[in-house]
């Protein structure tokens, strides 16, 4: 596990989706962008709406990437229906993880989401073949941007 306290400065976001690249270099590189996209939006909604402390954790296991983001706030995070000013975050973090969901605790909240990894692959030529993200349907079904996979069985939670 790695973690990076959030301290609410205004390249915040910059730095988080550095550090969350630099921690993923054996991970094929379009599902860091897909992981990458997913700090970013945890990470913006607990600067927006969640109050400090705020820290954001990677966390590996095998064949998965979990994302956890902390703050003080108690407030149960929740897809909105979009708009034009915004409301499509939390619904791209649904279609591109495993699992995603939150829990409260003593401190605030964690909300937490899960992408589907497989180490960088070759070919015999140097070119990458990538696993891609697997989106489960809660039954251990589900589909990625390159065929069909397995999600881990717990579903998106809300």
């Amino acid at each position: 596990m790695t973690a990076l306290p959030l301290t609410g400065g205004g390249d915040e976001l910059h730095l988080v989706r550095s550090w969350t690249r630099a921690h993923l270099t054996d991970v094929e590189p379009d599902v860091v962008i897909d992981i990458v996209q997913v700090v970013d939006e945890l990470t913006s909604n607990a600067v927006s709406h969640g109050g400090p402390p705020r820290c954001v954790r990677l966390l590996r296991r095998p064949g998965l990437v979990r994302i956890e983001v902390d703050d003080s706030t108690a407030a149960r995070a929740h897809p909105r229906p979009p708009d034009d000013n915004g409301g499509r975050g939390l619904h791209l973090v649904d279609a591109v993880c495993v699992a995603w969901g939150q829990e409260v605790t003593a401190t605030g909240k964690t909300v937490w989401a899960e992408l589907a990894v497989g180490p960088i692959a070759t070919n015999g030529n140097g070119t990458a073949n990538g696993n891609g993200t697997t989106n489960g349907d809660g039954n251990g079904n589900g589909t990625n941007n390159h065929g069909t996979g397995n999600g881990n069985g717990t579903g998106s939670v809300g």
